[in-house]
């Protein structure tokens, strides 16, 4: 685990679980898009818009870990109610993805999973949500990891990658 075989995780985190569990220097965000079966009739649509939405069922984690998606839950639920919304693992792992192209529904989350199932094809929708990817390390990281968090922290702000 973290700070016993791995030092360092580079991922997506805005898990209330993981940050408990963890420490976590932001290197970037992602934006927040929706893989859809490459069946499905929206699989044609370069972007979507809520209107596209209404009507459809979109998978996505559990509400209460996760911030970005609590608002994006928020939001879905605030200007696309006909949108049915269905919780899944709060974890992705591949199981979801073959659950969404499988199932024929949508299936919110990130651009740098476009590529993650050949079965989906992933689109950004008519909103600005992102979710912050960076390094996670130990809470009693060693001295070196810290050294070395240090200085891409260094780099971060100063524009640059570590």
């Amino acid at each position: 685990g973290l700070g016993v075989r791995f030092d360092f995780i580079v991922g997506v985190c805005d898990s209330k679980i993981r940050m408990n569990q963890c420490r976590f220097l932001e290197l970037g965000r992602y934006r927040k898009m929706v893989a859809i079966p490459q069946s499905h009739p929206l699989a044609a649509k370069e972007s979507l818009t809520l209107q596209d939405l209404d009507g459809q069922t979109m998978m996505m984690v559990p509400e209460g870990d996760s911030g970005t998606n609590d608002r994006i839950r928020a939001f879905l639920r605030e200007n696309c109610p006909g949108l049915r919304l269905e919780d899944t693992q709060r974890f992705y792992d591949v199981s979801v993805f073959n659950r969404a192209a499988e199932t024929g529904k949508l299936l919110l989350t990130i651009e740098c999973w476009k590529d993650v199932h050949p079965a989906l094809k992933t689109v950004p929708a008519e909103w600005d949500f992102t979710i912050p990817y960076g390094l996670m390390y130990a809470l009693d990281a060693p001295e070196d990891v810290k050294a070395y968090v240090e200085v891409a922290r260094g780099q971060v702000e100063a524009g640059g990658n570590p």
